[in-house]
Formats: C-alpha cells, structure tokens, sequence
C-alpha cells in the first residue's frame, strides 16, 4: 500500500508539474491557457501519452 501511495504521489506531483510547464508555454506562445490546460488536464487525468496539437 505504501509503494502505490508513493507512485500516486508521484504521478500527481509530475502532472502538475508539466501543467505549469504547459501554462508557461501558452503564455510564451501567446496560445489560450485555458485550452492548453483543459487538453494536457484531460490527459493527466486519463493517463494518456499522446497529445494532439491543434
């Protein structure tokens, strides 16, 4: 039990890293934040690996 709370911690701590990644990008990139974090969200929450640009 110990090793999978450690593995979630983890994953959710690596997610929101890549979030603020993503939303610095946007920024930079003059993109839509809210867009950019709804994709790579949806992603973190379903546990996907492929992220489609639009």
């Amino acid at each position: 039990m110990k090793e999978a709370k450690q593995l979630l911690f983890t994953y959710v701590v690596t997610a929101l890293c890549v979030l603020v990644g993503v939303t610095c990008m946007a920024t930079l990139d003059h993109e839509s934040r809210a867009i950019a974090l709804r994709q790579w969200g949806m992603a973190a929450i379903y546990m996907e690996a492929v992220i489609s640009r639009i």
